[in-house]
């Protein structure tokens, strides 16, 4: 109240997950789902995204093993 900022945090989406999975031991799919799928649901975009399928956008991020962003894709389109 009285600034100029949002809420938020500054946790990044492949951070988080490692979190989930390396410091939580939440098994590697759920945790997956919960920065795919589940916020697609919540937005209502399900039917286009946050999955990998045909006729789903193609949003994707290729992890390293220490969970550092490869590459992204847009639409199908590599953007790094």
């Amino acid at each position: 109240k009285g600034t100029n900022t949002i809420a938020g945090s500054t946790l990044n989406m492949n951070r988080g997950l490692k979190i989930l999975v390396e410091d939580a031991l939440v098994p590697f799919d759920t945790a997956l789902n919960s920065c795919t799928i589940n916020p697609a649901r919540c937005l209502g975009v399900d039917d286009h995204k946050g999955l990998i399928g045909v006729g789903m956008d193609a949003d994707l991020v290729v992890l390293e093993a220490d969970y550092k962003v490869h590459q992204t894709y847009c639409m199908g389109k590599a953007q790094l």
